[in-house]
């Protein structure tokens, strides 16, 4: 067994042109980051999947790059959050089960 590559990613790439880096493994660190988020209210599960798992993206706020934060993946469209939730549990990167 190996430690996580924390640099390792796989691109998503959607029919108009816009990609998202997502990473290929979580750590723990990941795990506890995200529980953070979700306990101290900030971020649902899909949200809290997407922001430790997004390491890079091509969206545009208007006419400008969109910052990758917590607001504007909050932002995304719900069918591309989807698509990205789904393709980061396919791999067994779901984060476990945290209450609030």
């Amino acid at each position: 067994m190996q430690l996580i590559n924390k640099n390792e990613v796989e691109r998503i790439e959607f029919d108009d042109g816009t990609w998202f880096d997502i990473k290929s493994s979580f750590s723990v660190a990941d795990y506890d980051k995200a529980a953070e988020l979700k306990t101290s209210g900030e971020a649902g599960t899909v949200v809290a999947t997407l922001a430790i798992g997004i390491t890079g993206w091509n969206m545009q706020d208007g006419d400008k790059p969109a910052e990758l934060n917590l607001e504007n993946i909050s932002r995304l469209p719900g069918e591309v959050a989807t698509k990205l939730f789904l393709e980061i549990n396919k791999k067994g990167r779901s984060l476990p089960k945290v209450k609030a």
